[in-house]
């Protein structure tokens, strides 16, 4: 997508700074008019500003335009985020169109780009090592797609940079400089935006990053439109169209007076800070009556609406048992663009008492006597008149210290200190069941109905009595310091038996059981060996959120040798000789219920510690010699199997042979008797044209230490390449022909092997200028003259009553940037 064919223009644009305690705007243009700004139209390009937009036309088939801002200064030791609004107009659809947050000039850039069909990148251009990806074209739903709006942030907290797009963290990575002091909007091949500001500003300093930022940040719901997943009305009749299409949500409402409203049902805690934001395109119809989102409703008797109007106006209404009130009536607003298509941004921000309003970034409105009456959330429109939605998205703040955090989701009476005292240092698990990744039961059946829905898996026991279990195995060291945290909704059924969550599970009969009920008495249940041993059984507590539609947040939490028990943040019981039976944990239903949960969380408080072989060590010859896994991220490898789960559909297979089995990360290899070897691969395809290099880590696990295991790589049929080490210290390479061994470095003795079992080895094949080269634990041992391969299967082998795992396998191409 790039050219080599540059023209570009600078701009003088407005620059202000402001100084405050908390942020500071360093930059800001928000095209309010043409000023400075370039007007232009010819055979290549068009340039104008156009009701509070910059409209930029590339005309060309082929290469790249772009427009720079003029420079500023930024202090690159603080918190700061830049940010742009860009809609696509019209023009090539697969092409991209890239905010260069952080430019010098057209050799020296970071950019972060999306395409109209919904991919996104991250990149930068250097003088010295040119156009590199950093993350390479990736399809994220974030992304509103067509001829729609996405607004872009890339915000430096700390020392990680993080992207977003409308208002979802898409990437996040190491913050290392800034090249240069100046922005700048490019567009590839025949495409035409409109830009409708770019800002840079300070954030508070004390802020940072964690691997909690997702869970305390959480989206509620981003909507947009791809399909009708969240249920949203649609209907065609005289009174009006309503339809999911073309990435919109269409609204036409054909009666000349009255309203309508389309509106779907999504909880949210109004205890937390957070933010409703929509797109909203007047399309066409009368322009003196109202257009907007609707939150907070009960039903049409008890909502709020927040609407403008295409001639410049908006209102805020409340209903309120019947009753209407206008905590603001129509008011005349420059902030609004007017007229039939053009799109405008409304959003509402709750912060602490204060619900905050805004038109297009701007505040309009402050209220402290906003309610929320209900659950549902959505759109109205009043008489003839058309709007198309391109997206909403509402999610929670993220919490800081004087804030209720991701933990405390629908709170208890625990103190700030209380809230913040189980941070998570390492996720293990977080799931917001917007997709099922981790292969929760969905079985519908006379017993039991499970759904993934609306962002929370729903859990409905349909017996009259008994219980039903859904669970996952996901392996915790509970050696460490860890929390299990699930936040859950009672939506109907009886109120005199449990529902709440399990763990430390080997099988019914052995398992850990906490649960509350509609009534509000909770049990803890340690059963094993099938004998129920009540720790608390039936006990009353005020915290409990009693009925249906109670929400209550249920939490383990083990630190050193106790396990302690949570209910909406307040400790209700601590175990002082816990025990934890096996690897599964989930949820439990008993009698005629139905139950959902928002989201489970599950983590390490405390951080490793032994080390984990960490990027530095790879090119080591000191390796960790613990058996401990080894995470990275894939962006940039051809192929990368990290073992979370068999997508790759490696042979399992448990016999009197071997037990080949994936499980907590990890592909175990086990060879059973004395039978020569037990092998495994997969079909793999790797350019042998190019440079590349394969590594993978495996951990020996028992066994013998006088035979060997390692990797298998081109094969096909009983022909391939092997390179092998054994626990005593010693490493083989050969080749196979017709199942017949050749030899190409013989068994040789080398002091880079971790010896014996419960140990870890990385062994890695470099295909280099015409050479194989082989590494143990990033120890060059043996190079040869490169062979063809006989085929693509990609594997592991092990012999001789053995058991291994490895830990990961990846291939990468020679030059390909990878973010280990």
């Amino acid at each position: 997508m790039r050219s080599t064919t540059l023209h570009r223009q600078l701009f003088c644009a407005l620059f202000f700074v402001l100084t405050t305690s908390v942020m500071a705007q360093i930059y800001q243009e928000d095209f309010n008019s043409q000023g400075n700004w370039t007007r232009d139209n010819n055979d290549i390009r068009a340039l104008y500003v156009s009701n509070g937009m910059y409209y930029f036309e590339h005309k060309k088939q082929t290469g790249f335009r772009e427009f720079t801002t003029r420079s500023f200064t930024i202090n690159t030791s603080r918190d700061f985020e830049f940010t742009t609004s860009i809609k696509k107009v019209f023009g090539e659809t697969d092409y991209g169109i890239s905010f260069l947050y952080d430019y010098e000039d057209e050799s020296n850039y970071s950019e972060f780009a999306f395409t109209s069909t919904g991919y996104y990148r991250v990149a930068e251009s250097t003088t010295q090592s040119k156009f590199k990806n950093i993350k390479s074209w990736t399809r994220s739903s974030a992304i509103a797609k067509g001829v729609k709006t996405n607004d872009l942030k890339v915000k430096k907290t700390g020392s990680m940079i993080t992207f977003y797009i409308n208002d979802t963290r898409v990437y996040m990575m190491d913050f290392k400089s800034l090249k240069g002091r100046k922005m700048a909007i490019r567009v590839y091949r025949n495409q035409k935006i409109a830009v409708d500001y770019l800002r840079v500003k300070y954030n508070n300093s004390s802020s940072t990053t964690s691997l909690n930022s997702t869970p305390k940040g959480k989206t509620i719901l981003f909507e947009g439109y791809n399909s009708n997943v969240n249920d949203w009305s649609e209907q065609d009749d005289s009174n009006a169209r309503l339809a999911v299409e073309g990435g919109n949500y269409v609204m036409n409402h054909r009666r000349s007076s009255g309203g309508w409203s389309s509106t779907i049902n999504k909880y949210i805690n109004t205890s937390r800070d957070f933010r409703i934001s929509a797109q909203i395109k007047k399309v066409a119809g009368i322009s003196n009556n109202g257009f907007g989102i609707t939150f907070g409703k009960k039903d049409n008797d008890n909502q709020n609406h927040f609407l403008i109007s295409s001639n410049g106006s908006y209102k805020i209404v409340q209903y309120k048992n019947g009753v209407r009130t206008y905590p603001k009536n129509w008011t005349k607003s420059s902030f609004i663009k007017t007229g039939d298509n053009v799109v405008n941004y409304l959003k509402i921000q709750k912060k602490k008492d204060a619900y905050k309003f805004y038109i297009n970034n701007s505040l309009v409105f402050t209220s402290f006597s906003t309610k929320f009456y209900g659950n549902r959330v959505g759109f109205t429109v009043y008489d003839k008149q058309t709007v198309k939605i391109g997206y909403l998205s509402i999610f929670y703040a993220k919490a800081n210290s004087t804030t209720a955090s991701k933990e405390n989701v629908r709170g208890g009476t625990g103190s700030s200190n209380s809230i913040n005292k189980h941070v998570v240092n390492e996720i293990i698990l977080f799931d917001g069941y917007y997709n099922n990744k981790n292969n929760w039961s969905l079985d519908s059946n006379e017993s039991v109905k499970f759904e993934l829905k609306n962002g929370n898996y729903f859990f409905d026991h349909l017996r009259d009595k008994g219980g039903w279990s859904s669970t996952i195995d996901k392996y915790i060291d509970t050696s460490r310091d860890f929390k299990i945290l699930a936040d859950m909704k009672k939506e109907s059924g009886i109120l005199n038996n449990g529902y709440g969550i399990l763990f430390g599970r080997k099988d019914s009969n052995n398992q850990n059981l906490f649960y509350v009920n509609g009534n509000g008495s909770y049990s803890i249940n340690k059963m094993k060996d099938g004998k129920n041993n009540f720790l608390k059984k039936w006990v009353k507590d005020d915290i409990i959120r009693k009925g249906n539609g109670g929400y209550n947040v249920l939490k383990v939490v083990k630190i050193g040798s106790k396990l302690e028990y949570y209910i909406n943040d307040k400790k209700v019981y601590t175990d002082y000789y816990p025990k934890f039976f096996g690897d599964r944990f989930g949820y439990v239903v008993y009698n005629r219920q139905k139950v959902s949960i928002d989201y489970l969380s599950v983590g390490y408080l405390d951080k490793k510690t032994t080390s984990t072989i960490s990027s530095s060590t790879l090119n080591s010859t000191s390796v960790t010699d613990k058996v401990e896994s080894y995470t990275y991220d894939s962006t940039g490898y051809h192929f990368s199997d990290q073992f979370n789960n068999n997508g790759n559909s490696w042979f399992v297979k448990n016999d009197d042979k071997r037990n080949f089995r994936i499980k907590n990360g990890k592909y175990y290899l086990k060879h059973k008797g004395s039978f020569k070897e037990a092998a495994t691969s997969d079909y793999n395809y790797i350019d042998t044209n190019k440079d590349f290099e394969i590594q993978t880590k495996l951990d020996k696990i028992a066994g013998k230490n006088n035979y060997g295991y390692g990797l298998i790589f081109g094969k096909q049929d009983l022909n391939d390449f092997r390179f092998y080490i054994s626990s005593n210290g010693s490493y083989k390479i050969s080749k196979r022909i017709s199942n017949i061994e050749v030899p190409i470095k013989d068994w040789t003795s080398s002091s880079y092997i971790n010896k014996g079992n419960n140990k870890s080895n990385i062994l890695k094949v470099k295909k280099q200028k015409g050479f194989y080269k082989f590494y143990i634990n990033g120890a060059f041992v043996f190079q040869t003259a490169f062979q063809g391969f006989f085929g693509n299967d990609l594997g592991f082998v092990v012999h001789n009553n053995q058991e291994i795992a490895v830990d990961y396998i990846r291939v990468k191409y020679e030059g390909s940037f990878v973010n280990d």
